[in-house]
């Protein structure tokens, strides 16, 4: 079985959650004694970030279906906002979230017909063979949005590195509260803001914020916020391993996979019930209600008072948890939908 890759209009180091997938699962996949051959279709500014695959690079994804005749591929594996709009093999998409298809205003077709903002996406779901989700929630959300089948999505929960598990240093002054994600109003991170703000005085903590920066970036987060752009895992195992509390803010996540690197990494978490979270973080965090400014509040100083033994018992609960969050549990689970995508061709 020959798996066409389409990386196109992935930046190397800025590709976010489907980029940590794309490349972790490949590399698990080329590992693994499977009968899969991966064929990555590049483009110019990442092909070089692809070193010890096979790589055939292309000027966009138009070329994707004659290099696929070429390679005589079996099938194209892609993410939805960049997938193929013409193929002659099946395609297999991987959907990390559906945020933007979520949360846009609806636009007029000229015939008067609504759709999404985010309307290329719809049509890559509805023309692939087989999708590859990230938790059961955004199963769920393909079948409300799209009215996508459920029988042609794969979960394949996301894996977190043992890297961090390792004891690493911290690299800033303790005590601080921990967030990390891109700055973007899907992560809520002004609301975090504004919470600590309410509670600096009362305690000696600084909130370290590790993220790319974006549309949401404040000219000034205030003289007790440590902003950090990027950071390789060990160090950011480090910042995890040494918090009083990772926080995640966020409004909407398919997977929550800072949730299950700051469990691995035995650090205690606050977020939202929201999205996928849930259904890999169980009763282990704190949870509060993520558009509410005085729940967050309240979250943050009930960290700080909870005694050692519960602290000890919460940090225990969450790492426990990331023993089945593997990433050759999840190349598995995205060889089965190949598979799958294949035999109903």
């Amino acid at each position: 079985m020959r798996i066409g890759i389409n990386t196109v209009g992935i930046i190397p180091g800025f590709g976010g959650g489907e980029e940590l997938y794309l490349r972790k699962v490949i590399a698990q996949i080329q590992s693994m004694e499977s009968p899969a051959e991966l064929i990555l279709f590049t483009d110019v500014m990442n092909h070089s970030s692809f070193e010890g695959f096979t790589c055939v690079q292309v000027k966009s994804t138009k070329e994707i279906a004659s290099q696929c005749a070429k390679e005589d591929i079996d099938l194209v594996f892609s993410g939805a906002e960049t997938a193929p709009a013409k193929l002659n093999v099946p395609l297999v998409l991987w959907v990390m979230n559906l945020y933007q298809s979520n949360d846009v205003p609806q636009k007029k077709r000229f015939w008067g017909k609504s759709q999404p903002a985010g309307g290329n996406i719809e049509d890559a779901c509805l023309r692939a063979d087989i999708l590859v989700v990230p938790s059961e929630f955004m199963k769920k959300e393909l079948l409300r949005l799209y009215t996508v089948p459920l029988n042609k999505v794969v979960v394949a929960p996301l894996g977190v590195d043992e890297a961090f598990a390792n004891p690493s240093q911290c690299i800033v002054q303790q005590p601080y509260f921990l967030a990390v994600g891109k700055v973007s109003p899907r992560k809520n991170l002004d609301k975090l803001l504004q919470a600590f703000e309410r509670i600096q005085d009362e305690i000696p903590h600084s909130l370290v914020i590790v993220g790319q920066p974006g549309e949401d970036e404040p000219d000034h987060w205030g003289d007790r916020v440590f902003r950090i752009d990027r950071l390789g895992n060990t160090q950011l195992a480090g910042l995890y391993q040494h918090c009083d509390m990772f926080v995640c803010p966020s409004l909407y996540e398919g997977s929550g996979v800072t949730v299950l690197e700051a469990f691995k990494a035995g650090a205690i978490v606050g977020c939202g019930r929201i999205g996928g979270i849930q259904e890999i973080a169980g009763d282990s965090p704190f949870y509060f209600n993520a558009e509410s400014i005085d729940s967050i509040t309240g979250v943050l100083k009930r960290v700080l008072d909870e005694p050692e033994d519960l602290r000890n018992r919460r940090a225990s609960g969450g790492k426990l948890r990331t023993q089945e969050f593997t990433w050759e549990n999840c190349a598995w689970k995205t060889l089965t939908a190949f598979r799958k995508a294949v035999s109903s061709d």
